[in-house]
């Protein structure tokens, strides 16, 4: 599969249907992660996935603890571009990555 965080070709990267389990099974549960991509230019690298902490204050009471944002992030040796998922956006991406993992492969 290929990924362009935030649209911007300078940080495209390849990863394979395993790493991509991984990466949403890690937003569902809220736990932190790394997997294994591919640079076209920069070669093997992290693209990394961690929960945005926040206090109690911050979350609606009627959200589920597991719902709150994530980060993603990618660094290139010159360069990182972070992005954080908030509400509908982080269950946009759930939805993408659950989609991706039904399609067949054959």
């Amino acid at each position: 599969m290929t990924i362009h965080p935030a649209g911007v070709t300078k940080y495209t990267i390849t990863a394979d249907r395993t790493s991509i389990r991984r990466l949403h099974d890690a937003i569902n549960t809220r736990n932190v992660c790394a997997i294994p991509v591919q640079h076209p230019v920069h070669g093997p690298r992290l693209l990394c996935l961690r929960p945005v902490e926040r206090s109690w204050t911050e979350r609606p009471a009627d959200e589920p603890p597991t719902s709150g944002p994530v980060m993603l992030y990618l660094t290139l040796p010159d360069s990182e571009i972070t992005i954080i998922f908030r509400g509908k956006r982080r269950r946009n991406l759930t939805t993408a990555l659950s989609e991706i993992l039904l399609t067949d492969t054959a």
